[in-house]
């Protein structure tokens, strides 16, 4: 059995990965860019590991033998569209959990306590002790949170958040599903209604067509003015020219955004010049440890694979993740 790993800069598979993968099943393992190399082992590859972004519908057409397709990253809507449905699919869905829980909760802290605004005087040499008086920081202790979407990562901030006293609340697809820290759960088309008690309205969901501007201009009308806006799904699942002009206009005090409809984030975007919006550039799920957790959670794959049981993160095409 072959495994074929596409090795795209940033996702370097090593030698130690290699025998971490090999701990768990003797498989010839080939790793090679996108390039001749790579083309020259899909005719043979059983397996192919590779990234989301990276993905080509022309190696399916000489990948005769392949029976699994392992994403690097949560997100497969680049390929699930073309894989076939005799081909397997698996995602790295958790991977991001821990570092984007972090990023989120930094982006809290960051406008609750008014760290932008003194970040920016402090640059200008500006001591804004005064106008901090008249707009106070707050405290996330007791404020709401709701999380759009308690996949890996809603959850794993869930836990955080719960963990420095905020309540919690979820909307899901499946309200079978209970978490430990989240103290209500609501399906999707409860929405709206759940906007209204939030101080801090996350989005943690796949692009999917269903969550395809999920949030616009109807739904932003719902927030309280004060609420705070933190989008690390993807770009597409807002309605981004409804998002600024609820910025514009004030319906919400202001938004983290990490994911954009299109990215990189144009200069002509108006989102680069409000004060009230953090931008970061599609960063929240950088971590050192990103490949040590992608193989981890795909040789928990591969076990399953080799035993003949249902793979731990497979895909349902029907979900779209």
């Amino acid at each position: 059995m072959k495994l074929l790993v596409n090795n795209p800069k940033g996702f370097e598979i090593r030698k130690w990965h290699s025998e971490r993968i090999r701990s768990v099943a003797e498989i010839e393992i080939e790793i090679a860019g996108n390039n001749e190399e790579f083309y020259s082992h899909l005719p043979s590859a059983d397996i192919l590991m590779c990234n989301n972004s990276n993905f080509k519908k022309a190696w399916l057409e000489k990948a005769s033998n392949l029976k699994w397709v392992h994403a690097m990253a949560a997100g497969v809507d680049k390929i699930l569209p073309d894989l076939p449905e005799n081909i397997l699919l698996s995602n790295s869905r958790g991977v991001h959990s821990i570092n984007i829980a972090e990023h989120v909760l930094g982006c809290m802290i960051m406008h609750e306590r008014r760290l932008d605004l003194c970040l920016k005087a402090q640059l200008k040499k500006d001591w804004i002790l005064k106008g901090l008086q008249l707009n106070p920081p707050g405290e996330l202790h007791g404020k709401t949170a709701l999380i759009i979407g308690l996949g890996k990562i809603g959850s794993r901030l869930a836990k955080v958040l719960s963990c420095i006293g905020m309540n919690v609340i979820g909307i899901r697809s499946d309200v079978s599903k209970k978490s430990e820290f989240v103290k209500e759960i609501h399906p999707i088309a409860e929405l709206k209604n759940q906007l209204q008690k939030a101080d801090y309205a996350i989005v943690a969901l796949p692009y999917t067509k269903k969550t395809c501007h999920l949030l616009g201009e109807t739904e932003f009308a719902f927030m309280k003015k004060t609420a705070f806006f933190i989008n690390i799904g993807r770009g597409s699942i807002v309605d981004e020219q409804a998002l600024i002009k609820a910025l514009k206009e004030k319906k919400i005090s202001g938004a983290a955004l990490d994911v954009f409809e299109k990215e990189p984030l144009p200069e002509s975007s108006e989102l680069w010049g409000m004060d009230n919006v953090i931008v970061t550039p599609h960063s929240a799920g950088i971590t050192p440890f990103y490949m040590e957790r992608v193989v981890a959670i795909f040789c928990d794959n591969l076990k399953a694979f080799i035993e003949g049981g249902r793979l731990p993160t497979l895909v349902d095409p029907k979900k779209e993740y």
